[in-house]
């Protein structure tokens, strides 16, 4: 009798072991695939394919709690009730990939929830600020109309001229507020930046800003960071 018991335990640690094992497997393909995943993309269409890619990994990462957590509460359970009924090692080498799997697990979950509040957050603000943008770059672009036609149509009267000066003060008066549109539609630039912590070289964002100053009459070159990121100027 004593051996069948014997041989029960032994033959159930084996069936654990070998359901860690293959759920260990599985952890690490979760990782390969997590560790490979690329960097946040700068434009909106492969970033919302980077969100749907990663969440059918995290939909199967999620589906492994569960039987994750029910494989090491039974393995620790029948350590507690029979691990007399094993050698010293086997005991050993069955706690340790239980609380291997377990932690490699908690890891990679966490992993995976960060990464995909980074994605769907980092979606949120690039496409805030491709619409912003949009917007700012219409204004722009009927801003330096307007410079050009007055640049070229310059009254020769009195009563022009004075005219004239009222429509550019207004104008001057626009461009002033624009400033503060801009101020926030950078805001949201660097928060994709931040949040996603990618580094990238906006070069319409440089280009508006140049127009902006140029346009109050500014000669100025933008300033950059190390990482060749925006220096925010206002």
């Amino acid at each position: 009798m004593l051996f069948l018991i014997q041989a029960a335990a032994q033959a159930k640690a084996k069936e654990l072991e070998s359901d860690i094992l293959n759920l260990l497997d599985w952890i690490g393909k979760a990782e390969r695939k997590l560790g490979s995943e690329q960097p946040l993309s700068e434009e909106c269409v492969p970033l919302d394919q980077q969100v749907d890619e990663h969440k059918v990994l995290h939909d199967d990462i999620t589906d492994h709690q569960e039987p994750i957590i029910k494989t090491v509460n039974d393995t620790n359970r029948f350590l507690d009730q029979n691990g007399q009924r094993l050698r010293a090692p086997e005991r050993a080498q069955l706690r340790d990939i239980a609380d291997n799997l377990r932690s490699r697990y908690d890891d990679v979950n966490k992993q995976s929830h960060q990464r995909l509040n980074r994605l769907v957050y980092a979606l949120d603000d690039l496409k805030k600020y491709a619409e912003e943008g949009r917007d700012f770059e219409s204004w722009l672009q009927n801003a330096e109309r307007k410079l050009e036609t007055s640049k070229r149509n310059t009254p020769e009267d009195l009563e022009g001229l004075k005219r004239q000066l009222s429509e550019q003060r207004a104008f001057n008066e626009e461009v002033n507020d624009q400033k503060g549109d801009l101020k926030f539609i950078n805001m949201t630039g660097q928060k994709f930046i931040d949040n996603g912590k990618v580094s990238f070289r906006n070069q319409e964002q440089i280009h508006s800003e140049k127009i902006i100053l140029k346009l109050l009459g500014i000669d100025f070159k933008v300033p950059l960071k190390k990482d060749k990121t925006l220096l925010l100027l206002f």
